[in-house]
């Protein structure tokens, strides 16, 4: 993935970039280009390699990618036109799921670009027009960097969840975030149901977690609703144990099934 990653990069029009890849442990380089950096973290969080990274960085905007993503063709292209725009420091796009990906991964590229079973679903597909957000995912972010450096970066040790807490200091300093639906990445998806389902979880505790913080960004009513509904299947498991079977009871359930056909036809 990280090859594919940095050939995405390379075949850019846009050629005045540097590339720093950060490691757990020390390694050698295996790209004669320059412009690509390798270095050596040790075993620390995403947020913290991403701090060290801009430490080393020279250019004038940060664009953050995870490892397993890589950038469509015009991806600078499309970053420059932004930069254009004054108001514009922070942006970010969707990251799709690539078109090879395994039948599996599609199958979870699917459940978050779905309506139904994510708050978000532009954070996956194109979505809608360039407007303001409240939160972008750091496989795909663009920061200038003198902003970044006035927030402190990351500064935390979260994962996931470390670009939530991140934008949260951004909109706390009344910072705009952007959306372009044409600032495409290509993310790559887990490849089975057991590893779909560790890193859903692993974002709603974080979500959770930051709820409780009481961050703007993860406050929206969406992030309550699949404990909320949880909360109404074990109700509604207890009082049927009991035999009441009032039929405005099970409302809620009926529309859910009803939202799950039409999800699934779509």
């Amino acid at each position: 993935y990280v090859m594919e990653n940095i050939q995405a990069i390379q075949t850019q029009s846009y050629h005045s970039w540097e590339v720093i890849v950060v490691t757990d442990s020390e390694e050698m380089s295996v790209w004669s280009d320059m412009r690509i950096v390798v270095i050596s973290s040790g075993v620390v969080s995403p947020a913290t390699k991403r701090d060290l990274a801009v430490r080393y960085s020279r250019g004038e905007y940060l664009v953050f990618l995870d490892d397993d993503s890589y950038i469509e063709k015009n991806y600078f292209e499309n970053a420059l036109e932004l930069i254009k725009d004054s108001e514009i420091a922070v942006f970010g796009g969707p990251a799709i799921t690539p078109s090879d990906d395994s039948i599996w991964q599609k199958v979870s590229g699917a459940c978050y670009e779905s309506f139904l079973l994510s708050s978000s679903p532009s954070r996956y597909r194109p979505v809608g027009k360039i407007r303001k957000v409240l939160d972008l995912p750091s496989v795909n972010l663009v920061v200038h960097k003198p902003i970044f450096q006035s927030v402190g970066g990351f500064g935390n040790v979260y994962w996931p969840g470390e670009d939530s807490k991140f934008c949260e200091k951004l909109i706390s300093q009344s910072i705009s975030i952007w959306y372009s639906p044409k600032l495409l990445v290509y993310h790559h998806r887990r490849r089975s149901l057991h590893a779909h389902l560790k890193q859903s979880s692993n974002y709603g505790k974080h979500r959770g977690r930051f709820a409780r913080d009481r961050d703007v960004n993860s406050t929206s009513l969406a992030f309550a609703i699949p404990s909320t509904f949880f909360f109404y299947c074990l109700l509604i498991t207890f009082v049927s144990l009991l035999g009441i079977t009032s039929k405005a009871l099970y409302i809620p359930l009926y529309l859910y099934i009803i939202a799950l056909c039409l999800t699934t036809l779509n």
